[in-house]
């Protein structure tokens, strides 16, 4: 944390995805290590933050106390670490810590701060203490003007929504409009998933009303949560009225929304669902979607309309039945030629697809293993994870935070961006909180497509989650601007991680930074940064030693040619 504990080059996010098996080889290889590296304050807190960020208080609380016991006084940085870790520890388990940080910070004189009090907040609702909860809200506000952001009541409502707790969340809602925040979709839909849950289907459909009324779009997430709480109390005709409400182009571009449509459109008729049915039913409609008939408009949602019909057989041999056109479509060399690559790449995804599949009875393991095989194919296979993703409830099995993280990651790396963040605010509904490493994924994403604007919202809500900023940060943010080219704004944010006064450079970084700029010619840049990493003494591996031959003959090859040799 907070760049003390320096990170193992060949293990890198980008190929083997944070968090995952490699990144636990990696922490039980540097145990040792770090039990003979606690020294001083910022150590502790450093390897405090790794337990908080796992949830584990009690291992927290006791480097607190062996802290302490070497005469090692804390700071407001070490609290605000503690009081973090106690929202992310199971419910209940972070109420009794509280009590004693608040304790531990009158003795040490030292005022708690913004941080400290979102900890406890997020805690206190946790763990259903509420009237608790507003006694800290209150102290954020006289703490600051400005008080607790939007995102904190986010993140509120998230856990309400996880309880089923309705009326604490309508009570927050109105607190939010207190003090000036508007309620947006997140908001809402975590309202309709509680209604939802606790069966109030009556109340739930409202809140479907008052967001159109204000001016708030429901989107796929919204639909989805209702649907699925339907399903699950098995009212299938409800169900249909709110299949029939959905508009067009939601349900045409989400892929998980048009699943369920179809599985309740069945379950509605009597027959029996698979996967196999919708699938054959999915690539009808987009086959109708290319080649419409003449003499018939295309139905609204043809997965749906062919259920509807006679089940998932039917429309099988409408396209061979279909009159054609008597008009000729003319294809260029270019059209003919991208045609048969897409034709060639469609091909080559689902022979892979196949090779991939899950059990007869998947447990959360193999989801997870299978997800996994879907983010690290060429290209991921997002469409695939998210079905996969999607089916986990209807199995009986609940998403974990790392099959998120792996169709997340999925989806960034086809740049499929607005999917990842909607599956963020799905994570939060469902009272699971992002990783860095989720947020580090979109940065990638984001840098890809030379969104600064996005970059600069994602380092805000890492902040405004507590979330630790560091060289791993900041190196998805240049790696990724620099190799979409924009060396500018991938300077900006190099600067930036200049300004935290790390010894050492980040190696991955000046790998990647030489490299590009050796690529497009700027050499005098990449000169520059050569100069850096010998003073810096940047730890040396083969990648960064590869960035620096590559710029020395790219300079040599430039001085033959000014010379004339």
């Amino acid at each position: 944390g907070g760049g003390f504990v320096e990170e193992p080059e060949e293990v890198d996010d980008e190929d083997y995805g944070a968090g995952g098996e490699a990144g636990v080889e990696v922490g039980v290889e540097y145990v040792s290590w770090v039990e003979e590296s606690l020294k001083d304050v910022y150590s502790y807190t450093a390897t405090m933050t790794a337990c908080a960020r796992w949830g584990l208080v009690d291992e927290a609380v006791g480097l607190y106390e062996e802290m302490k016991d070497k005469g090692i006084r804390p700071t407001v940085v070490t609290f605000g670490t503690l009081f973090g870790g106690c929202a992310f520890a199971p419910d209940g388990e972070g109420l009794t810590v509280l009590s004693m940080l608040f304790k531990e910070m009158e003795e040490e004189g030292i005022e708690p701060v913004l941080k400290c009090y979102k900890g406890a907040l997020l805690t206190y609702v946790k763990g259903g203490e509420y009237d608790k909860a507003r006694e800290v809200l209150k102290k954020m506000g006289e703490k600051a003007e400005e008080g607790p952001g939007p995102g904190v009541f986010k993140t509120v409502l998230s856990l309400l929504a996880s309880r089923g707790s309705v009326d604490e969340m309508l009570r927050w809602m109105g607190v939010m409009r207190e003090r000036g925040y508007t309620v947006d979709v997140v908001g809402y839909t975590a309202l309709l998933t509680a209604y939802a849950r606790a069966e109030r289907f009556d109340d739930a459909a409202t809140v479907l009303e008052v967001m159109k009324n204000n001016g708030v779009d429901p989107n796929a997430v919204t639909y989805n949560a209702l649907l699925t709480a339907l399903e699950r109390t098995k009212m299938y005709e409800k169900a249909m009225e709110v299949v029939m409400e959905i508009p067009k182009e939601i349900a045409e571009k989400d892929s998980f929304l048009n699943r369920t449509m179809y599985r309740l459109t069945q379950l509605a008729q009597g027959k029996p669902y698979s996967d196999q049915d919708y699938n054959k039913a999915a690539t009808e409609d987009r086959l109708a979607r290319k080649k419409p008939k003449a003499d018939a408009p295309r139905p609204k949602n043809q997965a749906v309309a062919n259920s509807q019909k006679a089940g998932p057989q039917s429309g099988a041999n409408d396209s061979k039945d279909a009159p054609r056109s008597t008009s000729r479509t003319t294809l260029d060399d270019s059209s003919r030629s991208e045609t048969r690559s897409s034709r060639m790449k469609s091909t080559s995804t689902d022979r892979r697809a196949d090779k991939i599949s899950l059990p007869q009875n998947p447990e959360l393991k193999d989801f997870e293993e299978y997800l996994g095989k879907l983010e690290i194919a060429r290209p991921a296979l997002w469409k695939q994870a998210l079905e996969a993703l999607y089916s986990m409830r209807s199995k009986g099995v609940e998403p974990s935070v790392e099959a998120y993280r792996l169709t997340i990651v999925a989806c960034c790396k086809v740049g499929q961006l607005e999917k990842a963040k909607e599956l963020i605010s799905e994570m939060k509904i469902a009272g699971l909180e992002p990783t860095r490493s989720i947020y580090h994924a979109i940065m990638k994403a984001v840098g890809r497509s030379s969104n600064d604007e996005e970059a600069m919202k994602l380092l805000a809500e890492m902040r405004s989650n507590n979330m630790i900023i560091d060289r791993l940060t900041y190196r998805a943010l240049i790696t990724s601007f620099a190799r979409a080219k924009n060396f500018d704004i991938a300077f900006k944010y190099k600067a930036q991680l200049d300004a935290e006064n790390y010894e050492e450079g980040d190696t991955g970084t000046y790998a990647v930074l030489l490299e590009m700029l050796a690529r497009e010619g700027r050499l005098q840049e990449a000169q520059r940064m050569a100069k850096e990493v010998e003073e810096k003494n940047v730890k040396m591996n083969n990648v960064l030693q590869r960035s620096l031959d590559e710029l020395q003959a790219a300079t040599k090859k430039l001085e033959k040619k000014i010379t004339g040799e």
